[in-house]
């Protein structure tokens, strides 16, 4: 059972609550998770409870608890008719990660936690038994070299209208650099292509892939190259 999924709108649908064990390095892969309820609906604004139908067990380090969210719904405001979302907490709370289509993967920032509290029992051997996905092998290639030499601090961050990011890499390889909003949507791709070693950079002037200003907030910079993967917290001021 997971109790306390601060839901933001009783009237949202979740269509299915997965499970798969893992480790705290990279989120599990979907292929591998196990649905353990199916169109769950929580209060307005107030914690709730989610019962799984197969009670489970944990061969790993670590359990994901994975909520799936309505097709084509968007959270518009707290309350009633606002839409899907789940509470988080400041420093407290489950760490975990946000993802658009559940292979790309945003890292929450560790001030934040989700507010979902699980409750643990004895386990017993006719139990569902989850026996994990480590380090996200299936998402990247295993063994793969590590090349990335760190995307550096943003700056200016608070920024307005620009922040620059600053990275290097040990040897030739495909760099992406993309932005995402705390939902978990990537707003702006700024780079996805061959680079050679060295340091590099690259400037986001606050937009979409559109061209579109956007507003306000925090957003999250990810550097993804081989098996490397570096997340960045920016701040879009007004």
């Amino acid at each position: 059972m997971v109790k306390g999924t601060d839901n933001n709108d009783g009237q949202t649908v979740f269509p299915e609550v997965l499970l798969e064990s893992g480790t705290p390095d990279f989120p599990v892969s979907l292929t591998d998770c196990h649905v353990v309820a199916e169109d769950v609906v929580g209060e307005t604004l107030d914690w709730s409870e989610v019962e799984f139908d197969d009670p489970v067990r944990c061969a790993s380090g670590g359990l994901y608890v994975l909520f799936k969210f309505p097709v084509e719904m968007e959270f518009m405001d707290r309350g009633a008719g606002g839409g899907p979302a789940i509470g988080y907490c400041l420093s407290d709370g489950c760490a975990g990660w946000i993802s658009p289509d559940g292979q790309d993967w945003v890292k929450v920032d560790e001030g934040y936690g989700f507010a979902v509290v699980p409750q643990y029992t004895i386990a017993e051997g006719w139990m569902l038994e989850m026996n994990g996905n480590p380090a996200g092998e299936g998402e990247i290639e295993a063994g793969a070299e590590t090349i990335a030499q760190g995307l550096g601090t943003p700056a200016p961050n608070p920024f307005n209208p620009s922040v620059e990011l600053s990275f290097g890499i040990e040897q030739p390889a495909s760099v992406e650099i993309s932005i995402f909003d705390v939902r978990g949507r990537r707003v702006a791709q700024l780079l996805d292509g061959p680079l050679d070693r060295g340091n590099h950079s690259v400037t986001w002037f606050g937009t979409d892939d559109r061209g579109r200003r956007l507003g306000s907030g925090v957003y999250f910079a990810r550097l993804k190259t081989g098996n490397s993967q570096q997340v960045r917290k920016l701040m879009l001021v007004k």
